[in-house]
């Protein structure tokens, strides 16, 4: 598959330094992976691969969105693999939905998705209330990041385009809010598919808090 996209930026924000041991598995719940995520055979389009670079941590007041600039966090959200196969429960894909919060801790927690098996490659797809022209794209990694292998914009009519894909590779720290900037993708935005590789590092789960979308508005 081709892997396509115009990007500008790429950068890994760290945290608080290194994470706390996974729970043991009886501290987990022992539901079943939910089904595989949507959108995932599309063609992209063409453009320039993106390469990982690293740098300072975003300031953490809000910047003001330029006029017409729509910011979204993820409405609804599936996995190809849960620790918590019921919607709503502990570890759900579910639970990246909405703002950060997990963030700013870096912590074995909940309220942020994890993959079933702790060493398993694993998507997470979240899906935002309006389609828009992508510009920018934040993700939110509090526990063992660094293992996130791809990232795909889905567009409303199964187009897939790949923006990201690189080797796991450890942080400076945790959390890491892993930003793309500068994107230009020729189809409108709806979804995005994140994968992780948490075969690699041995670190264990690699746990996503929140997911946000910034774009234009389509024509």
């Amino acid at each position: 598959m081709r892997v396509v996209v115009a990007v500008s930026v790429l950068v890994l924000a760290a945290g608080c330094g290194g994470s706390a041991s996974p729970p043991a598995a009886s501290e987990r719940p022992s539901d079943q992976p939910a089904a595989t995520a949507p959108g995932t055979t599309a063609r992209p389009s063409g453009g320039r691969v993106a390469r990982l670079g690293r740098g300072p941590a975003p300031a953490t007041v809000a910047t003001p969105a330029a006029p017409g600039t729509i910011r979204q966090w993820a409405s609804s959200a599936t996995a190809t693999s849960n620790y918590g196969a019921e919607p709503g429960s502990s570890w759900n894909a579910t639970s990246a939905i909405g703002a950060p919060d997990v963030d700013p801790s870096c912590a074995d927690d909940p309220k942020a998705w994890a993959s079933k098996a702790r060493d398993e490659r694993a998507t997470l797809t979240v899906r935002f209330p309006r389609p828009v022209r992508a510009t920018e794209l934040q993700v939110y990694q509090t526990y063992n990041p660094g293992q996130v292998v791809e990232l795909a914009l889905l567009g409303p009519d199964g187009q897939r385009t790949v923006v990201y894909q690189g080797a796991p590779a450890a942080p400076d720290g945790c959390p890491v809010q892993g930003y793309l900037k500068g994107l230009e993708v020729a189809h409108p935005v709806d979804a995005v598919a994140i994968t992780v590789d948490q075969s690699v590092l041995g670190t264990g789960w690699a746990e996503i808090d929140a997911v946000e979308l910034v774009g234009t508005p389509v024509a």
